[in-house]
C-alpha cells in the first residue's frame, strides 16, 4: 500500500503504539504513527524527545513531526528544519521528517531537507 493511496485521517497506513512516556497527567497514551515514520519516531523518543503528532502527508500534504514546545531547540540542534504552520506562522513545534519515503511519494518526494 502506498501512502498516497491511503486517505488522510483513516490511519490505514499506521500502527497503534503506546508512547514510551506518560503524559503530564500521568496517563499512558496510545497513538497512531504512520508506518513510514515509526523508526524515526522511535529514535526521537530514545533521545528523550516527546512528540505531539505526526503525518507523512499521503502525497497530498507536507509531512511533519510535532514535538512538545520544550523540545523545539533540541530538534533544531539535531538538524531538523521547522515545518511552517500556515494557520499560525509563529509556531515552531512542527518539523520536516528526515525519513526517506519508502511507501510511495509524498509532496516532498521523500527527500531529506
Amino acid at each position: 500500500m502506498l501512502c498516497r493511496e491511503v486517505g488522510m485521517g483513516t490511519w490505514d497506513c499506521s500502527y497503534a503504539i503506546y508512547l514510551p512516556y506518560k503524559l503530564s497527567n500521568g496517563e499512558n497514551k496510545c497513538v497512531a504513527i504512520d508506518k513510514c515514520l515509526l523508526p524515526e519516531m522511535i529514535t526521537l523518543w530514545e533521545l528523550g524527545i516527546k512528540t505531539a503528532g505526526n503525518c507523512y502527508g499521503h502525497g497530498v500534504a507536507e509531512a511533519y513531526i510535532e514535538v512538545w514546545p520544550e523540545y523545539v531547540e533540541k530538534m533544531k540542534q539535531l538538524g531538523y528544519q521547522v515545518q511552517r504552520n500556515e494557520c499560525d506562522p509563529t509556531r515552531e513545534d512542527g518539523f520536516i521528517p528526515k525519513t526517506i519515503l519508502k511507501y510511495g511519494e509524498s509532496k516532498n518526494n521523500g527527500e531529506r531537507r
